[in-house]
């Protein structure tokens, strides 16, 4: 049961975003997602891609923390983080810049929180690339040592976000406190966890 709820989470952006192109170009409801849908597409892909990426970093506090050991969705969650960020990007590119590089360079003289983003993006390429078993075995311990990105990749999503907020912290707020939260349990030494742990899991 847990297995079709994670996919459908992990789909139903995907869904929300093909329900919203149909209404717009098929049924002229062309204030669906108002008066700027780009911007709007945008930003929402982005939501999600942190979204998914706070939810993959839950996985290994929830086992610390209570026990539950849902490892076996975490590279699930992250590739839904890198999907989503990765059409976050292309949406960008497309929908406001129209793949223009002059325009892309002027923009990002404007909005420097861009570089951010995508460096953020940037290093979470190889943790995607890298997330099967069989590179796993391939690296072996060194594959832990790569998918400690997630932490920076993590932090520059968090200055990516605060950089362009001017009203309305909440959001922002509430990311920040869950990935700081987060990010503190994992790099917490094993003797502060707060249950006994057995038949550790490989973490990330």
């Amino acid at each position: 049961m847990l297995n079709k709820v994670i996919w459908l989470a992990v789909i139903f952006p995907l869904m929300i975003t093909v329900y919203g192109f149909v209404r717009i170009q098929f049924f002229a409801d062309y204030l669906y997602w108002g008066a700027e849908p780009g911007k709007y597409l945008v930003h929402l892909l982005g939501q999600w891609s942190i979204g998914f990426l706070i939810a993959s970093l839950t996985i290994t506090p929830l086992r610390k923390i209570a026990s539950v050991n849902w490892v076996k969705y975490r590279r699930r969650l992250g590739l839904a983080a890198f999907f989503y960020g990765l059409a976050h990007l292309l949406a960008y590119l497309a929908l406001m810049l129209g793949f223009d590089g002059a325009e892309l360079i002027a923009d990002l003289y404007k909005r420097p929180y861009i570089v951010l983003g995508a460096l953020a993006l940037l290093l979470l390429f190889p943790l995607a690339i890298t997330s099967t078993k069989g590179w796993q075995r391939k690296l072996k311990r060194r594959w832990l040592t790569l998918h400690k990105l997630v932490y920076p990749a993590a932090l520059l999503l968090v200055g990516h976000l605060w950089w362009q907020v001017k009203q309305d912290y909440e959001l922002a707020l509430l990311i920040t406190v869950l990935i700081a939260v987060l990010l503190l349990v994992r790099l917490t030494p094993q003797s502060f966890s707060l249950l006994p742990q057995k038949n550790k899991a490989v973490d990330q």
